[in-house]
């Protein structure tokens, strides 16, 4: 009875660990993956057009990876933080959080998938073919910023709440609150002032900022689950 009872307490210790590493191994491959997002910077309507449709097949892996890392990453944060904020704000912090990364999906989605099909399927032969084809790039990407930043907002809100939450906890976890809170607002502000913006760099610094965050959250996780 006693090995039986000791074996059960040690394997949710086991499971948050992993839950917790998995955390942070997952925040630095996303980190890693939106570092190697490829962008097109030539300014010839025709080369532009060309080099979208060479790199599609990279961007769709590159999206594909992020995309499957932020799917993870909230099933890693519910896991870790179910237990540590209050239901309320536990729910809030998920109803927004999980509102955000619908929309980097989105965006995602149309920059990983449909703007390189558009570019393979799309004339090119003429000059008004690729006048067109640039108007239609430009709406493209207009939409994928415009849903980048929305979700990032969304997902720094929700990053503020779960942080709030966690400063009613010990030190360990008031200081990953307190990182959670500067990073939540720190995002949000800057994209709603129109002072970080979600070209490759603006995207490279929110997720590196918002990896940071998850990272310390894996470590006080590890820390408090085998400290006590």
């Amino acid at each position: 009875m006693t090995h039986a009872a000791l074996a059960d307490a040690r394997m949710p210790k086991r499971q948050m660990s992993m839950m917790a590493a998995c955390l942070i191994l997952t925040a630095l491959i996303e980190v890693l993956a939106i570092f190697h997002h490829p962008h097109v910077q030539d300014r010839d309507q025709l080369h532009a057009t060309l080099e979208i449709v060479s790199l599609s097949h990279l961007s769709g892996w590159i999206h594909g990876i992020a995309i499957g890392c932020c799917l993870l990453i909230a099933y890693f944060l519910g896991e870790l933080l179910g237990k540590q904020i209050p239901a309320p704000v536990m729910r809030l912090a998920a109803l927004v959080y999980a509102a955000g990364i619908t929309t980097w999906i989105t965006a995602a989605t149309v920059d990983g998938w449909v703007l390189g099909r558009l570019a393979g399927s799309l004339p090119h032969d003429t000059v008004a073919d690729l006048e067109s084809n640039a108007r239609i790039f430009k709406m493209c990407m207009a939409c994928v910023v415009a849903s980048t930043n929305l979700g990032f907002v969304l997902s720094s809100v929700g990053i503020f709440v779960a942080s709030v939450g966690l400063l009613r906890k010990g030190l360990p976890w008031q200081i990953a609150g307190t990182l959670g809170l500067l990073v939540g607002a720190a995002l949000s502000f800057s994209i709603l002032a129109g002072r970080l913006t979600m070209d490759g760099h603006g995207a490279l610094v929110a997720v590196g900022l918002q990896g940071l965050w998850f990272v310390s959250l894996g470590i006080v996780s590890l820390k408090t689950t085998w400290g006590s």
